[in-house]
Protein backbone atom coordinates (compact mmCIF):
# COMPACT_ATOMS: atom_id res chain seq x y z
CA UNK A 1 0.00 0.00 0.00
CA UNK A 2 0.96 3.68 -0.94
CA UNK A 3 1.89 6.30 2.10
CA UNK A 4 -1.06 7.97 3.32
CA UNK A 5 -0.85 11.53 4.31
CA UNK A 6 -3.71 13.10 6.25
CA UNK A 7 -4.14 16.10 7.24
CA UNK A 8 -5.77 17.42 10.56
CA UNK A 9 -6.64 20.97 10.96
CA UNK A 10 -5.46 22.25 13.90
CA UNK A 11 -7.67 24.95 15.15
CA UNK A 12 -8.02 29.17 14.49
CA UNK A 13 -4.64 30.90 15.54
CA UNK A 14 -5.29 33.02 18.73
CA UNK A 15 -7.23 35.83 18.46
CA UNK A 16 -4.78 39.24 18.77
CA UNK A 17 -5.46 42.47 18.84
CA UNK A 18 -6.83 42.14 14.92
CA UNK A 19 -10.23 41.27 17.06
CA UNK A 20 -12.55 43.07 19.56
CA UNK A 21 -14.40 40.82 21.60
CA UNK A 22 -17.66 43.07 22.60
CA UNK A 23 -19.65 42.71 25.83
CA UNK A 24 -23.01 41.78 25.23
CA UNK A 25 -23.69 44.27 27.50
CA UNK A 26 -23.07 46.69 24.49
CA UNK A 27 -25.82 45.19 22.50
CA UNK A 28 -28.25 44.47 25.49
CA UNK A 29 -28.03 47.72 27.40
CA UNK A 30 -26.18 50.68 25.22
CA UNK A 31 -27.40 50.44 22.17
CA UNK A 32 -31.48 49.66 22.98
CA UNK A 33 -31.21 52.13 25.38
CA UNK A 34 -29.41 55.47 24.34
CA UNK A 35 -29.09 57.83 21.89
CA UNK A 36 -26.93 57.05 18.46
CA UNK A 37 -24.46 59.36 19.17
CA UNK A 38 -24.04 57.03 22.42
CA UNK A 39 -23.89 54.23 20.70
CA UNK A 40 -21.43 55.38 18.34
CA UNK A 41 -19.03 56.81 20.62
CA UNK A 42 -19.19 53.89 23.31
CA UNK A 43 -18.49 51.34 20.75
CA UNK A 44 -15.26 53.84 19.47
CA UNK A 45 -14.13 53.25 23.26
CA UNK A 46 -14.47 49.73 23.35
CA UNK A 47 -12.63 49.32 20.23
CA UNK A 48 -9.75 51.40 21.38
CA UNK A 49 -10.09 49.24 24.67
CA UNK A 50 -10.44 45.83 23.85
CA UNK A 51 -9.10 45.70 20.26
CA UNK A 52 -5.34 46.85 21.29
CA UNK A 53 -4.27 44.17 23.80
CA UNK A 54 -0.80 42.76 24.27
CA UNK A 55 -0.36 38.98 23.91
CA UNK A 56 -2.21 38.50 27.05
CA UNK A 57 -5.32 40.10 26.77
CA UNK A 58 -4.53 42.75 28.65
CA UNK A 59 -5.07 46.36 27.44
CA UNK A 60 -2.30 48.18 25.88
CA UNK A 61 -4.14 51.06 27.68
CA UNK A 62 -6.35 50.85 30.27
CA UNK A 63 -7.25 54.89 30.12
CA UNK A 64 -7.66 56.58 26.89
CA UNK A 65 -7.84 60.49 26.08
CA UNK A 66 -10.19 61.68 23.13
CA UNK A 67 -10.18 64.96 21.51
CA UNK A 68 -13.79 66.09 20.57
CA UNK A 69 -12.47 66.30 16.61
CA UNK A 70 -11.46 62.51 17.35
CA UNK A 71 -14.82 61.84 17.87
CA UNK A 72 -16.23 63.57 15.29
CA UNK A 73 -14.22 61.48 12.65
CA UNK A 74 -13.43 58.38 13.97
CA UNK A 75 -16.87 57.42 16.11
CA UNK A 76 -18.99 59.43 13.37
CA UNK A 77 -21.10 61.65 15.81
CA UNK A 78 -22.18 65.30 14.84
CA UNK A 79 -19.95 67.85 16.25
CA UNK A 80 -23.10 69.22 17.66
CA UNK A 81 -24.18 66.19 19.45
CA UNK A 82 -20.40 65.01 20.98
CA UNK A 83 -20.99 66.70 24.22
CA UNK A 84 -24.81 65.63 24.90
CA UNK A 85 -23.26 62.00 23.54
CA UNK A 86 -20.71 61.86 26.46
CA UNK A 87 -23.17 63.71 28.90
CA UNK A 88 -25.18 60.52 28.69
CA UNK A 89 -22.80 57.69 28.36
CA UNK A 90 -21.58 58.81 31.24
CA UNK A 91 -24.86 59.09 33.04
CA UNK A 92 -25.85 55.36 32.02
CA UNK A 93 -22.27 54.49 33.46
CA UNK A 94 -21.05 53.33 30.26
CA UNK A 95 -17.60 55.39 30.50
CA UNK A 96 -16.33 57.49 33.23
CA UNK A 97 -14.56 60.68 33.33
CA UNK A 98 -11.24 60.42 35.32
CA UNK A 99 -10.14 63.83 34.09
CA UNK A 100 -12.78 66.65 33.01
CA UNK A 101 -11.64 68.58 30.37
Amino acid sequence: MGTEVTTRFAGFPDFRSNVTFVPIQFFTVVIPHNSRGTVRIVGYVLRKVLGWVDEDGSPKQEQLRFTHAELVKAAGVSRNLVGKALEEAVACHCLRCVRPA
